[in-house]
């Protein structure tokens, strides 16, 4: 289920309407992958 709703957020991140919304999935896709703040951009 965790991809399923990782793959979800990522296409989210991809797609959505507004600049704001592909931050906030794109945001939220790279805490539930554990990336760290630090390889962020």
């Amino acid at each position: 289920m965790n991809a399923l709703y990782r793959h979800e957020l990522y296409a989210t991140s991809k797609t959505a309407a507004t600049s704001a919304e592909r931050e906030k999935a794109r945001q939220t896709y790279l805490d539930e992958k554990g990336v760290s703040e630090d390889f962020r951009w």
